[in-house]
């Protein structure tokens, strides 16, 4: 129990138990005796759940302030960076890691404070603003011992706290306070440009990058999952939008901060398609719902990058990427259109003529920058909307009439292409 003889009594004495423990191992210079502080710490903080959430709490910030003042009044044996990670961390930590293991776990303890079998429960917002204590002090800790690796324990707890808040927020405004929190995580790297880590276990900016970027698409994910991608989200859509461009913004900062040009050249592209993705997710969350609209901007996108690809010497396998893309951006730009003229018969003629312009500026692109995944595509849609125009009802053309139009169409084609086939041949050898 926790109590007898005294309230708090049995993790107070452990407590002193994991101090004398401490004492010993310092005067004797066993820093493989720290196991025992660890052991009578953690099971101090854990008897101490018969207490009150107050108590724990204490024990987090004493214990980590005691690890903090450990590791830097006691004499350590020098680093080296040649040494593998784990004898950097041991060597790091050796005197110091009790005191951090209990607090990090006394500040689990306490955010999970309502979901335990205890007594009574603290004042309305206690735990909530704890959290946020551990977190800065879990940051302190990591600046003040330099090792990027602890990066895990300010965001865990951060997203801990996030999660717990009280009263329990919405997804909206909870999407949003991680989108903030991934932010932060990404852009902290920059610390590392200023104080040089001790440790070289990782790079120090992997971490970084991996819960930065990977933390803000689980964003996009749960936002998704939740409804965003639909009108009805009202405000989940519009944040939606929102972390998307902003996890565009982070592939591209990412690649701008890294040596690699591939990996830079990349990124750039990725994000400029993220952003065309982004502009259809602000057009849904306005209650945009013409498949033909929502696809325009990436479909734009693809087609004005494809030629670039294809000639980015830099990129390995360039030409068939921005093939690839090219199909991409000719298939987004004119399978919705012809879709919705085929079975949208109120507004048939409308998409038919929006087909026709589409494909022949696609057509002309072809041309100007010389692929002709975009000539063929255009010449051909062209076609395929002029002989479904020349049918429809409500334009009233007779059948024999239509048919002789589209003869005399035909024929005046394809004597122009006789005509021209040595320029079209020649131009073609040139083209991607």
């Amino acid at each position: 129990g926790a109590i007898p003889p005294f309230y708090g009594a049995i993790p107070d004495a452990l407590l002193i138990y994991a101090l004398v423990a401490f004492g010993v191992a310092l005067f004797e210079r066993q820093p493989g005796w720290q196991v025992f502080v660890a052991v009578f710490a953690v099971w101090a903080t854990l008897l101490a759940t018969q207490t009150t959430a107050y108590y724990v709490a204490g024990i987090a910030v004493i214990t980590g302030i005691v690890g903090i003042l450990s590791g830097r009044l006691i004499r350590r044996s020098g680093l080296d960076i040649t040494v593998p990670p784990l004898v950097q961390w041991q060597r790091q930590f050796s005197w110091s890691w009790p005191w951090y293991i209990t607090a990090l776990v006394a500040a689990v303890v306490t955010g999970l404070w309502p979901f335990l079998p205890v007594v009574s429960q603290p004042a309305v917002g206690f735990i909530d603003y704890s959290l946020l204590v551990f977190t800065a002090l879990a940051l302190l800790v990591m600046l003040v011992e330099r090792v990027p690796e602890m990066l895990v324990w300010p965001a865990g707890l951060a997203a801990l706290g996030i999660w717990l808040w009280q009263p329990h927020l919405d997804i909206t405004t909870m999407m949003v306070a991680y989108m903030a929190l991934c932010v932060i995580i990404f852009v902290s790297q920059m610390i590392w440009k200023v104080l040089s880590p001790l440790t070289r276990g990782i790079a120090p900016a992997l971490l970084h990058n991996i819960a930065g970027i990977g933390g803000q698409l689980l964003v996009v994910f749960i936002i998704v999952g939740n409804g965003g991608l639909f009108a009805r989200s009202d405000l989940l859509s519009f944040a939606g939008a929102g972390s998307l461009f902003v996890f565009a913004l982070m592939i591209f900062c990412y690649g701008r901060i890294q040596k690699n040009d591939v990996v830079c050249r990349c990124c750039d592209y990725a994000g400029g398609l993220l952003v065309s993705l982004v502009i259809s997710w602000a057009l849904v969350a306005f209650g945009q719902t013409n498949l033909d609209l929502l696809t325009l901007a990436p479909a734009t996108y693809l087609a004005v990058i494809a030629p670039l690809l294809m000639r980015e010497g830099a990129l390995p396998e360039h030409l068939r990427i921005g093939q690839a893309i090219a199909v991409m951006g000719a298939a987004l730009l004119l399978l919705p259109t012809l879709w919705l003229s085929f079975a949208n018969s109120e507004g048939s003629l409308l998409y038919t003529l929006i087909l026709i312009g589409e494909s022949l500026v696609l057509l002309l692109l072809g041309i100007g920058v010389g692929v002709r995944v975009f000539v063929l595509t255009g010449a051909g849609l062209i076609v395929v909307a002029a002989l479904h125009a020349l049918f429809l009802p409500t334009l009233g053309i007779p059948t024999p009439l239509a048919l002789t139009m589209l003869g005399a169409t035909l024929l005046a084609v394809a004597t122009s292409m006789s005509l021209v086939r040595h320029r079209i041949r020649s131009a073609w050898s040139h083209w991607d």
